[in-house]
């Protein structure tokens, strides 16, 4: 039940903001903008 949770969480946030929820995504983490360039930007600080 909690997966089913977090992923409706995760649709939820993807449909108000229109950014991507990344694997494992818990609410209130990092997301990401569905575009290759403006991507880096999370990449970048999730590999540091």
């Amino acid at each position: 039940i909690n997966e089913a949770i977090r992923l409706i969480k995760a649709f939820q946030y993807v449909e108000k903001h229109g950014e991507v929820c990344p694997a494992n995504w818990e609410e209130g983490g990092k997301t990401m903008v569905a575009e290759p360039e403006k991507s880096k930007e999370y990449f970048s600080a999730v590999n540091k």
